[in-house]
């Protein structure tokens, strides 16, 4: 049987996360090749070494996030408290949903619905928003394995016992191991825009693709937060949620807007070391004005932050620089069934 290429490309991302990616066992390089008994078909002649493939094709940045070098603290956390907070590829059966009660097993008193916080990093919204909320459950995806070791260990040390975390890419993840009708919430803070050539914005987590995929992993009346002080990014995902598709499943409920050039916790040190200053503020600024026609085309009143949310250090940083920070809520509306003739 002959092998096309999309399907050896398939083979090898997903016989991926079984070896070294997001697997907190760390297999070594020459570990690789006792794998590739099961990446035969039929008759044939073994394939080359996954790892090898995958150096010729072109993936996606996130893959290269994942190749990261950890301290021996970070590797003993991982290999000694990680699995009382995290799953990865290795640990989950492909294809079938997590059920969230038995993940949750020693948190019973968390009633109050499951929270996703997509790309986690150090921890700075999940672990406040978790330990605020006793009552809710919180499950954080993250691709970076230094914020695996350094989240696990804090809730290790502040017995969070309302949160667990995956190691790993959050649309594969989604995809393959999240149910229909899964969260109550969806929160996106602060997301890589990956600024540059259009190559490097189509890195993006955020995509029609993706909120099409995104909208049936919600409860009804589920609310998607994203925070990010990228206008022009922003700007671009409210493009995406108001066409069609995602228009007939997406509401956007509310817009809200804080920082600038003249806020309160503005640095002119901080700013001056921003390249380009002027035109960052022209920028800015131009952002802020579209932000507003928007709104304004969508019946909404421009709000402000969102007391509740955490401020994370990315916000603290472009607060100094004097950018604006934006929070968009969506509420997710399901498909009405079709009438019965």
């Amino acid at each position: 049987m002959d092998v096309t290429e999309p399907d050896l490309v398939d083979d090898l991302i997903n016989a991926l996360p079984q070896l070294d990616v997001c697997d907190h066992g760390f297999a070594k390089d020459g570990d690789v090749g006792k794998e590739q008994e099961n990446l035969t078909d039929g008759h044939q002649e073994p394939r080359p070494t996954p790892r090898k493939e995958l150096d010729k094709l072109q993936m996606p940045r996130w893959y290269q996030a994942r190749r990261q070098n950890l301290s021996k603290r970070q590797r003993a956390i991982l290999q000694d408290v990680w699995p009382k907070y995290g799953r990865d590829y290795k640990s989950l059966k492909f294809g079938e949903p997590i059920d969230w009660d038995t993940l949750f097993h020693d948190c019973a008193e968390a009633t109050k619905g499951l929270v996703l916080d997509i790309g986690f990093g150090a921890g700075d919204s999940i672990l406040q928003l978790a330990a605020a909320r006793p009552k809710e459950r919180f499950l954080g995806a993250e691709i970076y394995r230094a914020g695996h070791a350094l989240v696990a260990e804090a809730c290790d040390q502040q017995g969070l016992r309302n949160v667990r975390l995956f190691g790993g890419e959050a649309t594969k993840f989604l995809q393959r191991y999240c149910g229909d009708g899964s969260f109550d919430r969806v929160q996106i803070y602060f997301p890589d825009p990956f600024p540059g050539s259009e190559t490097d914005m189509n890195c993006r987590l955020m995509s029609a693709n993706f909120f099409a995929m995104l909208a049936p992993k919600l409860a009804p009346g589920g609310v998607l937060h994203i925070a990010s002080d990228v206008g022009f990014y922003v700007l671009d995902v409210l493009d995406h949620l108001r066409a069609e598709p995602n228009s007939a499943f997406w509401r956007v409920c509310r817009i809200g807007q804080s920082g600038g050039p003249d806020n309160s916790e503005f640095s002119p040190e901080a700013a001056a070391a921003v390249r380009h200053q002027r035109t960052a503020r022209d920028d800015e600024l131009a952002a802020a004005a579209r932000m507003a026609a928007v709104a304004q085309d969508l019946g909404l009143r421009m709000g402000t932050r969102p007391t509740w949310r955490p401020q994370t250090k990315f916000e603290t940083k472009a607060l100094h620089e004097g950018r604006f920070v934006w929070d968009v809520e969506v509420d997710y509306i399901p498909a009405k069934p079709l009438a019965q003739g």
